[in-house]
């Protein structure tokens, strides 16, 4: 894996062209991921999205997966911060949307959801498979619409592309 530290001349600059800036509704967030990241810790991949209920990023380090959250009607609110290592991980699920990206990391202490990524949802993906033994499961685009299953957790008929029941709204 490559990547660059804090301390590179060209890291500000990279992070921004994922989309993570230092701006006025970011200010934020983006102070609370400085605060997370050690000094020497390498950054591999990064990406903007949405977690909870608001603006999030997703930061991938040589070592763990930093997700940084902040909602939006809630600005003056401190920003949450989750970290996992990328041992913990044992499943990475991208569906991928004509114009948005959900992607979904099943841990040892259960699933997160990065919603709306418009872009860098299958570099970060691709990142997390080839640094962890996850299972490289993709929604397939091409999947018959009608196929249907059983969910798993209240037995209701979902569709067999369902990420998330419509029922209970557990995440399979």
């Amino acid at each position: 894996m490559h990547g660059l530290t804090r301390s590179n001349d060209n890291f500000d600059r990279w992070l921004a062209g994922r989309g993570i800036k230092n701006g006025l509704t970011s200010r934020r967030p983006f102070r609370t991921l400085m605060a997370e990241l050690g000094d020497t810790e390498v950054v591999v991949e990064a990406a903007k999205g949405k977690i909870g209920n608001g603006l999030g990023y997703i930061v991938m380090t040589e070592t763990r997966v930093i997700l940084v959250g902040q909602a939006v009607r809630a600005l003056a609110s401190e920003s949450t911060v989750e970290s996992f290592d990328l041992g913990s991980i044992s499943a990475v699920v991208l569906d991928e949307g004509m114009f948005q990206s959900t992607l979904t990391l099943t841990t040892s202490s259960g699933d997160v959801t990065v919603d709306n990524m418009t872009s860098g949802a299958d570099r970060v993906a691709d990142a997390l498979r080839a640094a962890t033994a996850a299972e490289t499961t993709d929604i397939p685009v091409d999947a018959d619409p009608e196929a249907t299953k059983r969910c798993p957790y209240c037995a209701e008929v979902i569709k067999a592309a369902a990420v998330k029941c419509r029922f209970c709204g557990e995440f399979l």
